[in-house]
């Protein structure tokens, strides 16, 4: 059964505000991901933080202005900089790890 050219116009209009929809989200969230590496790195400067993950100083400026890391940047400054990582990707929980008592 063939649609209507009313309908099938409908069905793209609807598509295209999914797309903008799941830009914007997404946006958002490199957003607020990019405000809590800088955070979490704050008193330090892009050398330091390159030298503690192991990223080149350019690729760590990049990551910390567009909020876009790779995994293993995420893993390495939770690590490194003793962050929580579901804080640092999700905001939940507190930003610092709670040390156990040994």
């Amino acid at each position: 059964m063939k649609k209507s050219k009313a309908e099938l116009a409908k069905i793209k209009d609807l598509r295209a505000k999914r797309r903008k929809s799941r830009k914007a989200v997404a946006a958002k969230y490199h957003v607020a991901l990019c405000e809590r590496m800088n955070e979490a790195t704050k008193g330090f400067n892009i050398r330091q933080v390159a030298d503690a993950t192991g990223c080149h100083p350019e690729n760590v400026r990049r990551h910390l202005l567009n909020g876009r890391p790779p995994a293993m940047f995420v893993a390495r400054l939770a690590e490194e900089f003793d962050v929580s990582p579901s804080w640092l990707l999700l905001g939940q929980g507190q930003m610092r790890a709670k040390k156990s008592k040994r």
